[in-house]
């Protein structure tokens, strides 16, 4: 937990800037600060923060209500720098330290930097962004996607997905329905999904071993690790701007849908 001290006192949770806490005293001492020429009396406290799921465990939406108000109000660019981009995802629990040991790990093992890796989805802010799956909440079946920023990859990528044409017989139809995806929608903003095609790309093998690596270091065992590289940062954030703006207009759809007419008779 980080706290703020202002006159002795503990009045805000750190990792959610000015937000009130509840507080209650554990103990309290002096120090001395002769070069002052005073004492201060401080109280330690621990903090339950309103927007925490317990001491110092971060949530950054309380429930699917909370969510459905921050996608509704804010711009999609400024929700995915607010809650994809900038905090510590919600799968570390508010862990600096082992989010950045983590990612550290991992950008080793795929052979680009940490400040490269972003955490999307459920496991980025504890509620599902995909469409197909209703903002269910992150839980111990979770899978964990992360976006690569990596123009070397994506392009390295991407060329060899343009030349597999003469093994497309060879490929699982899995394979072929990704390529198509690629081909029609995903390259066009910058994308590489490699769920389905990371076996058949020239560096697979590599990112393979680093994935089945992190099934062994928490707070990633036994979950999937699933990869999607970026061309550059541009990319991510509008691929995920535009899922934040289709699931707004889908939100705000329902809601139209529901507010009663009045009719004069």
């Amino acid at each position: 937990m980080g706290f703020r001290w202002w006159h002795n006192q503990v009045s805000h949770c750190y990792a959610h800037a000015r937000l009130p806490c509840h507080v209650l005293c554990t103990e309290s001492f002096t120090i001395d600060t002769p070069y002052l020429d005073r004492s201060y009396s401080l109280i330690v406290y621990e903090t339950w923060c309103t927007a925490c799921a317990g001491w110092g465990e971060i949530v950054p939406f309380a429930d699917v209500a909370e969510l459905h108000n921050a996608i509704i109000d804010r711009d999609p660019s400024d929700f995915v720098s607010h809650y994809i981009f900038e905090p510590i995802p919600f799968a570390f629990s508010s862990d600096f330290d082992k989010w950045v040991s983590w990612k550290t790990t991992l950008a080793k093992g795929l052979e680009v930097d940490p400040y490269d890796i972003v955490l999307t989805g459920s496991g980025a802010i504890g509620f599902s962004l995909n469409p197909y799956k209703g903002f269910s909440a992150f839980d111990d079946r979770s899978d964990i996607d992360c976006g690569v920023i990596s123009a070397y990859h994506f392009d390295l990528a991407w060329r060899h997905l343009r030349q597999l044409r003469p093994s497309w017989l060879s490929l699982s139809n899995a394979a072929k329905r990704a390529i198509e995806s690629h081909r029609k929608s995903y390259v066009f903003t910058g994308t590489i999904a490699t769920d389905s095609i990371l076996s058949i790309l020239p560096f697979g093998k590599v990112w393979q071993t680093a994935l089945t690596n992190m099934a062994g270091i928490d707070p990633t065992v036994g979950r999937d690790v699933k990869l999607r590289i970026y061309k550059d940062y541009d990319a991510l954030r509008q691929y995920q701007a535009m899922n934040i703006s289709r699931l707004r207009s889908t939100l705000l759809s329902s809601v139209e849908d529901q507010t009663p007419i009045d009719i004069e008779i």
